[in-house]
């Protein structure tokens, strides 16, 4: 995302009652090039705003570390999807295991040792291929960090092996009440499973994101979706069922 982007953004977030801001929607947040001039912007436009940074954790050398313990940032989710070598590297290929153990292990010390309240999560996404290590790995990291969590692979919107809600119908959707999701050109879409912009609701680049956030496509996505109608929205038909 251009810089100024980011920065109107943030801006258009002051004095809303923005409680968290992620600075991504996906990939890897620390390999950023304004990523240390992006968490002291929002740092200091929005200090009563907690950061939250969703992490691989293979570029969080000292430097970065050293960054996310001096800005805003109140929670670290490590996605770690394997507790061995050859699990690991086969679902996230091109980065090294020991790297990544390193670096997160190096991370949780430092934030004892400073005595920084952070709260930190690893993230263990559930494969065919994985499924196997989930308890070593829970025996691994708990007392580690804060919280251990096992989730299944939800598909990204009907991309992946398995539909991310397969009974869509009878559960809520909390994304479209209470968080704004914008990828890297601008486009507001419905939630982070829209990776790839099935359903464009605006763009932040050409109107504020509160017109955006208050517009009637907007608020008749939620209705929809209130009433268990998904076939009108791309992104929630794939999200709901693959066939729906």
């Amino acid at each position: 995302m251009p810089w100024e982007l980011f920065r109107k953004i943030v801006d258009e977030c002051k004095g809303k009652g923005v409680r968290e801001f992620c600075p991504f929607v996906h990939g890897e947040p620390l390999a950023y090039p304004f990523i240390a001039k992006a968490l002291n912007y929002v740092s200091a436009a929005l200090p009563d705003t907690t950061i939250h940074i969703y992490t691989n954790g293979y570029l969080l050398d000292s430097r970065r570390s050293s960054l996310l313990l001096k800005s805003n940032v109140g929670y670290v989710h490590f996605s770690i999807d394997g507790i061995s070598k050859a699990v690991y590297e086969r679902h996230r290929r091109g980065l090294v295991y020991e790297q990544v153990m390193a670096n997160v292990t190096n991370f949780l010390v430092r934030c004892r040792r400073e005595k920084r309240r952070i709260t930190t999560r690893v993230v263990f996404t559930l494969t065919p291929d994985n499924e196997q290590e989930v308890e070593a790995f829970r025996l691994f990291w708990q007392g580690m960090v804060d919280t251990v969590d096992v989730i299944p692979c939800d598909g990204r919107g009907g991309e992946g092996r398995t539909p991310a809600l397969e009974q869509g119908k009878m559960l809520p959707c909390l994304y479209l009440s209470s968080r704004a999701y914008i990828l890297s050109d601008g486009s507001a879409v419905p939630c982070c499973k829209d990776w790839v912009g099935y359903t464009v609701l605006g763009n932040v680049a050409e109107e504020s994101l509160e017109s955006i956030w208050n517009s009637r496509d907007y608020e008749r996505l939620r209705e929809d979706v209130s009433r268990g109608i998904f076939s009108n929205s791309e992104a929630c038909r794939r999200c709901v069922a693959d066939k729906l």
